[in-house]
């Protein structure tokens, strides 16, 4: 696994994640996604990029390539709630619904605030 470039400030990670997310909140999909990616390249383990990505590919209708990006959050952080609860959604999407209600209740089992 990649790691993170040490003289790069973790802050600077949290901040293209936070610009990301704003666009992602702005409906500015496509530029949420390059934002995303972007960073990626620069961080590969960056969980909320990651995250942010995968909710941006499902707006954007591309569920398998949203999935695609949660197994690589997942690979590096096993119990990310979210994740897994933005697992559920993407199967739900493609009409899976007994791997949706698995993914959906793994991530209620690590956050029982999460709403499935």
């Amino acid at each position: 696994m990649t790691q993170p470039d040490p003289g790069r400030p973790a802050e600077e990670a949290a901040d293209a994640a936070r610009r990301a997310r704003q666009l992602l909140q702005g409906g500015r999909l496509k530029e949420a996604l390059q934002a995303t990616r972007a960073e990626l390249l620069e961080n590969p383990t960056n969980a909320e990029a990651l995250y942010i990505q995968a909710v941006t590919l499902r707006y954007l209708d591309e569920p398998a390539q949203a999935l695609e990006t949660l197994e690589r959050l997942k690979a590096q952080q096993p119990a990310h709630a979210r994740g897994w609860q933005e697992e559920g959604h993407n199967f739900k999407l493609l009409g899976d619904f007994r791997r949706a209600t698995a993914a959906y209740q793994r991530a209620v089992d690590l956050n029982h605030a999460l709403l499935a």
